[in-house]
C-alpha cells in the first residue's frame, strides 16, 4: 500500500508492475493500492514500462449513450454498462451536444 506520506514502496511498486504486465488495468491498479491513476501511470514509467494503447470509446458507444442518458439513465450506470468511467461519457455526451442534467436531477 502506500505510505502515509505519499511514496509508494519499491516492493510494491515491482507488484504493481507485474500486475500491469499480467494484463491489470491501471484503473483496477489504483482501485487496488488506493492511489490515483496518475500514481501508477508514473510507477510505471518509472519502470519503463510500454503502456497498453488507452481505449476509445466508439461513435456507436457515443449513440448509445446519448440514447441511454435520454431515457434517463445515470452517468454512472451508463459507464458501468459500456466499460468506461462516468467522466467519459459526459465529455462524449457533452461533445455530441447533450445538455448534462444536474446531479439532484
Amino acid at each position: 500500500m502506500a505510505r502515509r506520506d505519499g511514496r509508494i514502496a519499491a516492493r510494491e511498486k515491482q507488484r504493481i508492475v507485474h500486475a500491469y504486465y499480467a494484463g491489470v488495468s491501471m484503473k483496477e491498479l489504483a482501485r487496488r493500492y488506493a492511489i490515483h491513476r496518475t500514481s501508477i501511470r508514473d510507477v510505471l514509467e518509472e519502470g519503463e514500462v510500454v503502456l497498453r494503447k488507452q481505449r476509445k470509446i466508439s461513435p456507436a458507444q457515443v449513440d448509445i449513450a446519448v440514447s441511454l442518458y435520454k431515457q434517463g439513465m445515470s452517468l454512472a450506470r451508463i459507464g458501468e454498462r459500456l466499460d468506461f468511467n462516468a467522466q467519459t461519457i459526459s465529455m462524449h455526451l457533452r461533445r455530441a451536444g447533450v445538455t448534462i442534467r444536474s446531479a439532484n436531477g
